[in-house]
């Protein structure tokens, strides 16, 4: 098993994986990133890994299959999952999706930026989170 962090980013959206995957490179963050299109291949994903791999998931709300709700759910519902930090990361500003997911579980809200600075920040903060459970 590595010893980087592993983040595990689900988002349908080929530009904004593209972005984070980007900064995240450009950064020289020392983090191992695995990307997936939607919340079915989360959990497919996981089922397939060591269970103290993923040291973050960040889901996108509005995927196929399986929305970042959906999938948010199934994982905290999951002993084996159940630890892994959630980052909900949507362009939804809807309040009440807001308040269901943190009630379900997910470590903070954020929705995606606009200017790529923001973009290098949000990307700092998940590398920070992933690299809290290496102690």
């Amino acid at each position: 098993m590595s010893s980087l962090p592993y983040i595990l980013i689900a988002d349908d959206d080929f530009e904004d994986r593209y972005i984070m995957s980007e900064t995240f490179r450009e950064l020289g963050c020392p983090v191992a990133i695995h990307m997936v299109e939607d919340g079915t291949k989360v959990i497919e994903y996981l089922s397939e890994q060591e269970a103290d791999m993923v040291k973050l998931i960040v889901l996108d709300l509005n995927m196929p299959r399986l929305s970042g709700t959906e999938t948010l759910r199934v994982l905290k519902n999951n002993p084996g999952y159940k630890a892994i930090p959630v980052m909900i990361f949507s362009t939804s500003v809807n309040e009440i999706e807001k308040r269901i997911c943190l009630d379900l579980g997910a470590k903070e809200y954020i929705t995606k930026p606009t200017k790529y600075a923001e973009y290098v920040q949000i990307c700092k903060k998940f590398y920070a989170i992933s690299q809290e459970s290496l102690g």
